[in-house]
């Protein structure tokens, strides 16, 4: 292991880092969610962020599959927690447009920044998202 972390000590950066990329893409999209604005967040070196990461698009995917995980999760919770699956559906699909229209930046499939995203990535990469 790396001088100074120990394997538990990734396991938290790394933790606390998907943290800090998922509330800053919330709320000021893919481009100014960036490595020297995630490394003060979390207080650590930009050297210790490419210890866990090789570059900022890896953390991106496992934030968009967290994300995406956390979604279907709660999309699931509506629909088990409700006494017909219709009014289920029905409060899940309210809470998502919710979602969606509070942290546009991060759902916004379409945008040009989300564009940019998938440019960075492997096509394999892409295809899995």
């Amino acid at each position: 292991m790396t001088k100074g972390f120990s394997e538990e000590d990734m396991i938290k950066i790394k933790k606390y880092l998907q943290v800090a990329c998922e509330e800053s893409w919330r709320v000021r999209g893919y481009k100014q969610t960036n490595i020297p604005l995630l490394t003060k967040t979390v207080d650590i070196s930009s050297g210790a962020f490419y210890l866990v990461y090789k570059r900022k698009e890896d953390l991106f995917i496992d934030v968009l599959e967290s994300v995406q995980n956390k979604l279907l999760d709660k999309w699931s919770h509506f629909l088990d927690e409700s006494d017909g699956k219709i009014e289920g559906f029905k409060k899940g699909l309210q809470w998502l447009f919710k979602e969606y229209k509070t942290y546009p930046a991060l759902y916004d499939l379409n945008s040009s920044e989300y564009d940019l995203f998938l440019a960075k990535l492997p096509e394999e990469q892409v295809k899995e998202l």
